[in-house]
This record gives structure tokens, C-alpha cells and sequence, in this order.
């Protein structure tokens, strides 16, 4: 009845429109699907990766999480160093963009933004088994340590 009373409302002119609940869900869910295709936020393909890789990138985007800045500003006694190179504080953006180890695990971007190019990251595994297409993201932050 709602979705009719919608509907009439769209074609009469001198009728008001109807808003239902299903209504807003609907244009709040249209409204964040399009906010997430923002550059430098994995422009929604994160969702398909594997749990671990998501677990760490949510980690790295917001720097909360099981990175040793974030465990030092919780004040739990441990330094906030990383704990691959030693060298800086392990923030998020210093794990997924800077860190050295990053770089030995398979990592070539600078920038978050550099990783929004699905098809400049994807590559083309030859496999005894047949040939799939590999996310070399999505490998990265699945191979990364964050424990």
C-alpha cells in the first residue's frame, strides 16, 4: 500500500509524496554506496577481499586497531615503534605506505589514491589447476602481520 501511495505520488503532481520507512532505508543505502566511491577508499572492492586482508586495511585507513600507536594512545605498555623496521611510530598510513617490510612483502604504491586502479593491481597467475586473476592489494594486506 506504502509503495502504491509512492507511486502516485511520482505521478500526480498535486498529490504529496509519501514517504515510507522502506523509503528512506533505501535512499540512505543509495546515499552510502555513493559515498564510498570516494578516491583512496578502495572504491568498494575492499568488501570482496578475504577477511584478513579487510581486517588489516580497515586497520591501516583508520589507524585503530592492532598497530602499536594505536595500542600506545590506549595505554597499554608497549612502545609505539614499529615492529618490523624499528624505526617510526606504526600508524596505519606508516604500515600500508612507508614501512620497509612493506616493500619486501610485495607493496608499490605511495598513496592511497595509487590503489584505486583495480586493473593497475591485478595480475594474471598462470596455475597448473587454470589461470585466475590475483589482487595484488588485497595479497599485501593479507600477508601483513598485525598481531
Amino acid at each position: 500500500m506504502a509503495k502504491a501511495g509512492a507511486e502516485l505520488g511520482d505521478e500526480d503532481e498535486g498529490m504529496q509524496k509519501v514517504i515510507t520507512e522502506g523509503g528512506l532505508r533505501q535512499e540512505w543505502k543509495r546515499q552510502r554506496a555513493e559515498e564510498r566511491k570516494v578516491k583512496g577508499t578502495g572504491m568498494g572492492r575492499v568488501v570482496k577481499w578475504n577477511r584478513k586482508a579487510r581486517v588489516n586495511y580497515v586497520h591501516c585507513r583508520t589507524g585503530k586497531g592492532n598497530l602499536q600507536a594505536w595500542r600506545h594512545v590506549l595505554d597499554i605498555d608497549q612502545p609505539d615503534e614499529c615492529r618490523k623496521c624499528g624505526r617510526y611510530a606504526e600508524t596505519g598510513r606508516h604500515v600500508a605506505l612507508v614501512c620497509i617490510h612493506g616493500e619486501e612483502i610485495g607493496r608499490k604504491w605511495g598513496t592511497w589514491e595509487d590503489m584505486d586502479d583495480p586493473e593497475r593491481w591485478r595480475k594474471r597467475v598462470k596455475d597448473p589447476d587454470g589461470d585466475y586473476e590475483l589482487d595484488l592489494i588485497e595479497e599485501f594486506f593479507s600477508n601483513l602481520e598485525l598481531n
